[in-house]
């Protein structure tokens, strides 16, 4: 045996010397029944963050419909623009505003 061995076992035989007072059926239980309570604590946390972790994927997807939504309005304003841009584009081109335009064009016909 190593010398790290040695000295586990010897703080083991120490421990038990000390809790000589105990009944040997609490120790047997507290070895066979501890870890069991552990597993089950650390369960219980792990069930809390795994809720957690379901409840922000929940809230991401909240979180996406509204964006989409958000991109639906946008294209329709984009949209919007440009097709009310176009119609000045055209307008100018056109010269409809400009009353000396508008004389030339009925005096010497629709000319395009």
């Amino acid at each position: 045996m190593s010398p790290d061995q040695i000295s586990v076992l010897t703080a083991i035989v120490a421990l038990f010397d000390k809790a000589s007072g105990w009944p040997i059926w609490f120790l047997f239980l507290l070895a066979m029944i501890g870890p069991w309570v552990v597993m089950l604590i650390l369960d219980r946390n792990h069930e809390r963050r795994h809720a957690a972790q379901r409840k922000m994927y929940e809230n991401n997807v909240v979180l996406l419909e509204q964006t989409q939504s958000i991109a639906k309005d946008l294209k329709e304003i984009v949209i919007m623009n440009t097709q009310t841009s176009q119609k000045l584009t055209d307008s100018v081109e056109k010269n409809q505003f400009c009353p000396m335009v508008r004389l030339e064009k009925r005096a010497g016909g629709m000319q395009s």
